[in-house]
């Protein structure tokens, strides 16, 4: 999954389990940093929605904030199943995309050669 799908899935989720985008934030900075400064709350809410958009944002930071989502109570409300493993590589899904394309072209003609018999 590309970091940009990573980041649409992130705001998705965060919107099913019915919560704002500084909703979230405040929930990782408190149990993250341990903090209440609200000065400090408030620069990580406007920082946490630039990482929803923005192109520099590490993966690996997109994947901790989906990963604290899923660790959340609310979690367990929203219709989603967490993928586990590794995802299919995107040559073997083009090879899949390719093999269906195949099947669903050869299943039409063949519905084509029943519908001539009758």
């Amino acid at each position: 999954m590309k970091k940009s799908e990573k980041q649409k899935l992130l705001r998705t989720l965060i919107g099913k389990m019915g919560w704002s985008y500084n909703a979230f934030a405040r929930r990782w900075i408190w149990e993250k940093n341990d903090t209440d400064d609200e000065a400090e709350i408030r620069r990580f809410e406007e920082k946490f929605k630039k990482h929803l958009t923005r192109e520099t944002t590490r993966e690996s930071l997109i994947d901790s904030y989906i990963e604290f989502l899923f660790q959340q109570p609310e979690a367990e409300k929203i219709d989603y199943v967490k993928p586990i493993g590794d995802p299919i590589k995107d040559e073997l899904s083009e090879r899949f995309y390719r093999l269906s394309k195949k099947l669903n072209e050869s299943n039409q003609s063949s519905e084509v050669v029943r519908q001539r018999k009758n």
